[in-house]
């Protein structure tokens, strides 16, 4: 392993700089996963003990050289590793252990010079209820002083309510006490959307309600949990006609711990997107609540004239993230997905199929601090293969920008990591080869890119010649 740096690079017009490289070569084990370590300004990684062994794991911290490395005594076979968060001079590492309907979350605790401050800590236990794949929430507030991870497949004891069993973390305390909410619902009837924490410690929790007679009739509510009250309120939010057959909404927290919720919606109960929506909460209540169809021109570059007439709208499209702006407005970012089959006889004559997975163009519609459309954009690329987890994207924002980066072949430049960006009136520069080098077999890694601050991000691929696993430092200027 090495870090390459760079004092000189030359790029294009406010282009994003690669300052650093972390390179594992092939004798190296590649990362499980890591993450941004904000005290020593570090990357933490976890991995195998070695490229060929199966059991153990290591974590190791980086700046400009390795810091330090540890052996995870606490991890066995049965149990399987999650992730990693970081918050201040802390690092958490999440783990599940699931035996028949018993299950198990466990982390460990390091601080910044690599010293063990919890070792197979208990988060959760219990048994599973009537969902059947557990999910573990891990959300962080905006100013990064919160972390608090929630579950809610747990079946409580006594009480057929749904209940989340939550732990939080602060910067100066790391050591929380474990609570449970236990909402008015019916676990039968209820799924949890989404769940945020804001700059004070304070929980927000999106949840849809099915009527126990008819699933089609749905609510939407939004509890505030304040923990060291112990104080549950609940808001009734208006229901814009949203399709229940998929997630339709993402919650964000403000500077101001106000709510912003954002999504699209359908007229009925069909799949298709027929408009967005836009709702804001402070103090308790629901101040802007807006909802307006999709640009009919955007409709129209999907769909045929004779769709049109019909009353279609576009059905590929999900909503797949939300970034909240300076104003407390909201942007919205959805993308085109759907799966496709290809068949072939082989050489002994047996008819094989194989699942490709397209991705298709990016939308990024800006909404006003008032919920209307101020401008819409759209990142133009084809996206097809086997292999999904070098499809899609990366988006980063920083400053007046969203910066997009995706892997994709253009006539001109060939295959290569693309990047775009869009300004904040929705001004997009036309996409760029990022990646010197890299090759057509080449993997662009976007599950292990992320953002590390609001001025610096990761990009990680893999390249097949030489088996060397590769995360860049950017810097956006």
């Amino acid at each position: 392993m090495r870090w390459v740096f760079f004092s000189f690079v030359v790029v294009w017009a406010q282009q994003p700089r690669i300052i650093q490289r972390l390179i594992f070569d092939r004798k190296e084990p590649p990362p499980l996963y890591f993450t941004y370590q904000p005290a020593t300004k570090g990357i933490a990684v976890v991995s195998r003990l070695s490229r060929r062994s199966s059991r153990g794991l290591q974590l190791r911290l980086y700046t400009e050289h390795l810091l330090w490395k540890q052996t995870l005594t606490t991890v066995t076979k049965a149990q399987s590793l999650l992730g990693i968060h970081s918050i201040g001079k802390y690092l958490f590492l999440w783990y599940q252990k699931q035996e028949g309907r018993n299950l198990t979350y466990f982390y460990d605790c390091y601080d910044y010079e690599g010293n063990p401050l919890v070792q197979g800590g208990i988060l959760f236990q219990g048994v599973i209820g009537r969902r059947e794949n557990p999910y573990l929430w891990i959300r962080t507030a905006l100013n990064r002083k919160w972390l608090v991870v929630a579950e809610a497949t747990l079946q409580p004891a006594n009480t057929d309510k749904e209940t989340l069993f939550i732990k939080r973390f602060h910067v100066n305390n790391p050591s929380l006490p474990n609570f449970s909410i236990t909402l008015e619902e019916r676990d039968i009837n209820t799924e949890v959307l989404d769940i945020a924490i804001d700059n004070q410690g304070t929980i927000y929790i999106l949840v849809r309600h099915f009527s126990p007679r008819k699933r089609q009739t749905v609510q939407y509510w939004l509890y505030h949990y304040y923990p060291e009250e112990r104080q549950l309120k609940k808001i009734g939010l208006p229901k814009p006609r949203i399709t229940i057959s998929r997630k339709e909404m993402i919650i964000r927290t403000t500077k101001n711990n106000d709510v912003l919720i954002g999504g699209f919606y359908s007229e009925g109960n069909r799949s298709e997107i027929d408009g967005y929506f836009f709702m804001k909460i402070a103090k308790d209540s629901v101040v802007i609540n807006q909802a307006h169809a999709l640009p009919p021109e955007l409709i129209r570059r999907y769909l045929s004239k004779r769709a049109v007439r019909k009353g279609k709208s576009v059905s590929t499209f999900y909503l797949d993230g939300t970034v909240p702006t300076s104003q407390d407005g909201l942007v919205l970012l959805a993308e085109e997905f759907y799966i496709s089959y290809y068949h072939y006889q082989d050489a002994m004559g047996r008819w094989l199929s194989e699942t490709i997975y397209n991705y298709g163009d990016i939308w990024v519609l800006s909404l006003t601090p008032q919920g209307t459309l101020q401008w819409y954009s759209i990142i133009a690329k084809l996206q097809s293969g086997s292999i999904q987890k070098e499809l899609s994207y990366v988006v980063f924002a920083s400053g007046p920008y969203l910066h997009f980066f995706y892997k994709d072949y253009r006539n001109q430049t060939g295959t290569n990591v693309y990047y775009q960006r869009v300004d904040v009136w929705g001004n997009t520069t036309p996409p760029q080869p990022f990646i010197q080098g890299f090759a057509n077999s080449d993997l662009f890694l976007r599950s292990f890119s992320f953002q590390l601050n609001s001025r610096e991000g990761i990009l990680a691929y893999y390249k097949r010649r030489g088996r060397r696993f590769i995360l860049l430092r950017l810097y956006f200027g």
